[in-house]
C-alpha cells in the first residue's frame, strides 16, 4: 500500500475524531452544572487555610499583662475574604472595604470584598 494513502487515512481519521469531540462537547457542556465555590464558604483559623487570593477574617486580640501575654477570644467570621485594591476586583453586589484584624496588640489592615 502507498506510504501517501495511509498518512491521508490516518489525518481524515484525526479530523473525524476532532469534528466528533466537538459536536459532543457544544451538546454536552452547556448543560453541565459544575459547583461554584466561594471563598467564604472555606473556613479558616489563619490565612494559611485560604486560597493565595484570600485572607482569614479572624482576630485574636492579645498583649502583655502584668502577669505575661495575655490572649482574647478570637473574633471574626473565621471565613476566607477575596482580597481587592477596589470594588472591580469583586463579584457583583460586593464592595472592597477596609478589614482591621488584630493579632496580639498589633493591628493589620488588609482590604477585602465584603456583601
Amino acid at each position: 500500500m502507498n506510504y501517501k494513502k495511509i498518512i491521508l487515512i490516518i489525518i481524515g481519521i484525526v479530523l473525524l475524531i476532532m469534528v466528533l469531540a466537538s459536536i459532543l462537547g457544544v451538546l454536552i457542556l452547556p448543560n453541565l452544572k459544575l459547583p461554584i465555590i466561594s471563598n467564604e464558604k472555606f473556613e479558616c483559623s489563619s490565612d494559611q487555610d485560604c486560597p493565595t487570593t484570600s485572607f482569614c477574617d479572624k482576630s485574636t486580640p492579645g498583649g502583655m499583662g502584668p502577669s505575661g501575654a495575655v490572649s482574647g477570644t478570637p473574633y471574626g467570621s473565621m471565613k476566607c475574604i477575596q482580597k481587592c485594591t477596589s470594588s472591580r476586583d469583586c463579584k457583583s453586589g460586593s464592595v472592597c472595604i477596609d478589614y482591621s484584624l488584630s493579632g496580639g496588640d498589633i493591628i493589620i489592615h488588609k482590604k477585602g470584598c465584603a456583601n
